[in-house]
């Protein structure tokens, strides 16, 4: 993981800051550019709280020590901190540029600007609140340049925070597609559906969990795994049993890399109410699983429809070129057991992958095929020109 031997001088020095190493999707993406970067790159991979890393990384890893406080005080106060430390790094190993993942470490990183040209990312569809819009100011005036992880949030931000098309630019994330796809039986009667993620609102796994209901009426040895944790674990488990779907429905809890449990699946569903860019869309898709998503911002139409509007919105059952979209759910109602529309909808586009074998099987091979077009080599090549 960690490298702490003698730098390339032929090579720039490249900064990535990131609140942790531990779990979250932002930070997963960091670890993934570090891996990546470090073949091309010195990589001093800069770390607010070191505790308890799960990713594997690459580069001098450098801990501030420097975990979120409470109280505006002691935010304060730890955000100067944070700045002083990280200034003091980038003019010891002259860094040339520096990456920061987060909204928080975007402004360590505007606020440290030594010699090194300042990039900052934006994970997610921004909403245009009052807040939102002086953060998304203030980021794009002060960064030499924006990255966005969609063409969609790259949008939004030009048309809701007034930032500046030549200062702002598309940079898709680097995904694991280190597992390799392998042959397994399609049979209609026992099909798999596999989902992961943090239990989270914004991740939509309750309108799923209903979803399965309706699947399972009509195919009762359909089967659904949910892979991850989190602060909705009692209510999903609660839904699951009023639902009486027991049997029907596993959560094993956080699994580090469960590719090889996603490749001997035949359904990666995603439920999603908002996504940055989904890369578990991706990773599944390389792993040979058909994919059924949400038609939610920002990337899934980007990774399962490339060539129709990023804008577009559908109201059906969508047979997209790689993979099935359905209409997002914008619901928070985590105890209903009665379907909405678009739950129905989602279950429809699951049943109706069981029930036609062939489509089935031409979603898992174009999943492959959509897969390998976010290969590490492609997307690194889009970063070195950005860093001529």
């Amino acid at each position: 993981m960690q490298r702490n031997g003698q730098l390339d001088t032929e090579k720039q020095n490249v900064a990535i800051i990131v609140p942790t190493l531990n779990k979250g999707g932002a930070e997963r993406v960091a670890a993934n550019m570090s891996l990546e970067f470090a073949k091309h790159y010195n990589v001093f991979l800069i770390v607010h709280d070191g505790k308890d890393i799960t990713y594997p990384y690459a580069g001098r890893l450098i801990d501030l020590r420097l975990p979120p406080a409470k109280g505006l005080l002691r935010k304060t106060i730890t955000l100067f901190r944070r700045v002083q430390r990280t200034k003091k790094i980038k003019k010891l190993n002259h860094i040339q540029f520096t990456i920061s993942h987060l909204p928080m470490c975007n402004y360590v990183n505007i606020f440290s600007r030594y010699k090194d040209k300042v990039i900052t990312y934006v994970h997610t569809m921004e909403t245009p609140s009052r807040k939102n819009k002086i953060r998304g100011w203030l980021v794009s005036v002060l960064s030499d340049i924006v990255v966005c992880v969609s063409e969609c949030a790259r949008q939004n931000m030009i048309r809701n925070f007034g930032i500046s098309e030549s200062n702002i630019k598309t940079i898709y994330n680097f995904c694991d597609i280190s597992v390799k796809p392998h042959q397994k039986d399609i049979k209609k009667e026992k099909i798999e559906v596999v989902n992961m993620g943090r239990f989270v609102k914004e991740k939509g796994q309750w309108h799923l969990i209903r979803a399965m209901k309706k699947v399972q009426e009509e195919y009762p040895s359909a089967h659904l795994t949910i892979y991850g944790d989190g602060e909705l674990r009692g209510t999903f488990e609660k839904l699951t049993a009023k639902l009486k779907l027991e049997n029907v429905i596993s959560m094993p809890g956080y699994v580090q890399n469960p590719y090889h449990q996603i490749a001997e699946a035949d359904i990666y569903a995603n439920p999603a109410e908002t996504e940055g860019l989904p890369m578990a869309l991706i990773e599944a898709g390389n792993c040979g699983v058909a994919i059924i998503s949400t038609d939610c911002d920002a990337g899934c139409r980007e990774i399962l429809a490339p060539s129709t509007p990023v804008d577009w919105k559908t109201s059906e059952v969508e047979l997209a070129e790689f993979g099935i979209l359905v209409p997002v759910n914008n619901d928070f109602d985590y105890e209903r057991v009665t379907l909405s529309e678009a739950e129905d909808k989602l279950a429809d586009g699951i049943k109706q992958l069981i029930k036609d074998e062939i489509l089935l099987e031409n979603y898992a091979k174009k999943a492959i095929e959509r897969a390998n077009q976010f290969r590490p080599e492609h997307i690194m090549n889009v970063w070195e020109e950005l860093l001529r």
